[in-house]
């Protein structure tokens, strides 16, 4: 069997066998959000291929249900078959050890607000991330905000104007282990996301204890279900919500 590992390789397919080749596709994201008319039409154009396949593998409902809205694929075709957790992801209960991560990572005493996605991409709802930072930021003065990813320069520069950045956490390029050490120490995980392909930060986040403030209605739904608290991307005041009832 000819297993294609992402669908960003489906032009593969024009050269494999097809009776025994599956594809999995992780998400398709661009073809909402992606502004460069060329490379959405380059993308739609390479996965397009997928109708090739004998059989494809989504990670989530919402990415079968957008296989079969932008490219027809037929309902029997596509497999959900959800991705799985890494065990280095679990609930750590000592405190001392918890006390120790904080030590290593320099962090603030005080309450964390954790987020990461690459901050470029629109559909990960950076800014919405940092008004909702803002406002609690301005409630109650020991929340802090960590982040894995870089902000822009113009995010950057939001958090200034805010008299915040003193309130912002960086620590950059993680490993699993350390990444696992993070989720631990946090209070919350924000991910307003107006779109995902799958979500694995928050399965990630909820494998090791984190409460989940997050999008309802596509995958991140499938992923944390009764689990999460659901908040409305577009606004402000409902993700404040969503943490107020978290972090209080």
């Amino acid at each position: 069997v000819n297993h294609v590992l992402d669908h960003s390789y489906g032009h593969l397919l024009n050269f494999l066998d097809l009776r025994r080749t599956v594809v999995t596709c992780h998400d398709l994201t661009p073809l909402e959000f992606e502004k460069d008319d060329a490379i959405k039409e380059s993308f739609r154009k390479v996965v397009g291929n997928l109708k090739l396949a004998t059989k494809v593998i989504a990670d989530s409902q919402e990415t079968k249900r957008d296989l079969i809205k932008y490219f027809g694929l037929p309902d029997d075709k596509i497999e959900v078959i959800s991705l799985g957790v890494d065990p280095v992801f679990h609930s750590i209960d000592s405190e001392e050890e918890k006390q120790r991560i904080r030590k290593k990572f320099n962090l603030p005493k005080g309450k964390i607000i954790f987020s990461h996605g690459q901050a470029n991409l629109a559909y990960k709802n950076t800014e919405g991330i940092l008004r909702a930072f803002i406002q609690i930021a301005l409630e109650q003065p020991d929340v802090y905000l960590l982040r894995v990813n870089s902000l822009s320069v113009p995010q950057t520069e939001f958090l200034k104007s805010a008299g915040l950045i003193e309130r912002y956490v960086e620590v950059a390029n993680p490993s699993d282990e350390e990444l696992a050490e993070l989720y631990n120490v946090a209070d919350v995980f924000l991910a307003p996301s107006f779109k995902e392909g799958f979500g694995l930060p928050v399965l990630q986040a909820l494998a090791c204890g984190l409460p989940v403030v997050i999008s309802p209605g596509g995958s991140l739904e499938e992923i944390a279900g009764d689990c999460g608290v659901y908040v409305d991307p577009q606004s402000t005041t409902d993700m404040v919500r969503g943490l107020r009832g978290v972090l209080s």
